[in-house]
């Protein structure tokens, strides 16, 4: 079973009431595949992960085990791992 570890920062973690979630899956995951089951599991979050297409937004922050996913990409996400989901945040 893959196990991982969801974080929600910034209008993430405010828009879903909760600092994130945990996924549990016997199947293989990317990236792609966690933000739709984020959306399943939080459907106010859809909006803020993507357009209405249904692709993912382009300033969407994604982290997986502290390391930046590039824009476009969809990489596998190992069992254990933890994804870090945030938007931009602006101010002074």
């Amino acid at each position: 079973m893959t196990s991982i570890e969801i974080e929600f920062l910034t209008q993430l973690r405010a828009a879903a009431g909760c600092d994130g979630m945990r996924l549990d899956s016997t199947e293989a995951m990317t990236v792609s595949t966690v933000i739709v089951q984020v959306i399943e599991a939080h459907p106010v979050l859809r909006a803020l992960l993507v357009d209405e297409a249904g692709s993912r937004h382009g300033w969407l922050m994604i982290g997986v085990n502290d390391a930046m996913v590039a824009r476009g990409s969809d990489p596998p996400i190992a069992p254990g791992s933890t994804v870090v989901l945030g938007t931009p945040v602006s101010g002074g």
